[in-house]
């Protein structure tokens, strides 16, 4: 199944690489030309990830379910050749632990993705772009006891007090954003135009290769089918530079 996957991974990085070697060449000759720039932004968002599987078998055993809601923070850079965008970006996703008389869960994701992308509207207020990401992620749970031992004694002699398990992923972004830039300052022929950036971003993250979820890197049998997958909408606030038109 793994083997399948990469092969498939590799065939659509391949055929996604060879137009873009020459759009890259081209979009090098707009950029020369005045039209390029470069930007930064912090995201605070939602992430919609289907948990039920996990809730199912946690709510079995009388955990409390988790949200399928996360809150998203997170934040990146991008750089525009033309109109090609290359850049990058990072995400945690935190909900809030939940909780039985005996124990405290909490799960969390985070990821990163190297994106492409390429602005089909670009004016000096407004940008309409979509992005392909490509990079990784990971899921953990956690378990912690919520009646510790309070006596060294009895720590060494039951040390466990609770457990964290981990997967990881080989992941994809689809993306589209919008942006609306406020310029701060006049453009100038030399350094262009400073603009203050508010934008949303509205995406899709696909879960390509999984590992097995491990605890202390032994692998875990029998673990609830669970992925990264799911629908993104975050809010961008940054500030860029454009060369001016």
């Amino acid at each position: 199944m793994v083997s399948k996957s990469l092969q498939i991974l590799f065939v659509v990085i391949f055929i996604f690489a060879i137009p873009c070697t020459s759009i890259l060449s081209k979009e090098k000759e707009r950029e020369k030309n005045g039209d390029g720039g470069g930007a930064g932004f912090f995201a605070i968002g939602a992430n919609f990830i289907n948990l039920d599987n996990l809730n199912n078998r946690l709510s079995a055993e009388g955990f409390s379910k988790f949200s399928s809601r996360f809150i998203s923070l997170g934040g990146g850079g991008q750089a525009y050749i033309g109109n090609l965008i290359i850049g990058g970006e990072g995400h945690g996703l935190l909900q809030e632990n939940t909780e039985n008389p005996n124990y405290s869960t909490n799960v969390s994701i985070g990821y990163g993705f190297f994106n492409l992308g390429y602005t089909l509207v670009s004016t000096n207020s407004v940008k309409l772009y979509p992005l392909l990401g490509i990079g990784g992620g990971g899921m953990s749970l956690e378990i912690q006891d919520m009646n510790p031992k309070s006596n060294f004694e009895e720590l060494i002699k039951n040390p466990r007090t609770g457990t964290e398990l981990s997967m990881g992923a080989f992941m994809l972004n689809f993306a589209l954003g919008f942006d609306y830039l406020l310029k701060l300052d006049k453009a100038n022929e030399k350094s262009g135009v400073g603009s203050f950036i508010i934008g949303i971003r509205l995406g899709y993250t696909l879960s390509a290769i999984k590992s097995n979820w491990v605890v202390y890197e032994k692998k875990i049998s029998n673990f609830p089918k669970t992925s990264l997958d799911g629908f993104s909408i975050r809010l961008h606030i940054g500030a860029g530079g454009f060369a001016s038109k």
